[in-house]
């Protein structure tokens, strides 16, 4: 039962035309529990995702240490991002100090 309705959703997902926004609001919210698994719950207010374009994830954070810090995990990140959702989705992340 299950297996037919993930069946049923993806299906009426590709119908609708929205495969990509609903790809790119996993991504973002992988991203979300990731970073908060890296570098603790007190980066949960200070660095998240924005949006997924072009295989480009942009993440926005409020300074520049934690810029630092999620570029130095990026490969791990870019990898458990893909592995959970199974599909390459990502391919660079690109950080904007806000």
């Amino acid at each position: 039962m299950l297996r037919l309705i993930k069946h049923l959703l993806k299906q009426s997902i590709e119908r609708a035309g929205i495969k990509r926004q609903v790809e790119a609001t996993l991504v973002c919210r992988e991203f979300d529990k990731i970073i908060i698994e890296l570098l603790g719950k007190e980066a949960e207010s200070r660095i998240r995702a924005a949006y997924l374009k072009n295989q480009t994830l942009v993440v926005m954070t409020l300074n520049a240490a934690l810029a630092q810090e999620c570029q130095i995990h990026q490969e791990e990140i870019i990898r458990k991002i893909n592995a959970q959702l199974k599909k390459e989705l990502v391919k660079e992340i690109r950080i904007q100090i806000r």
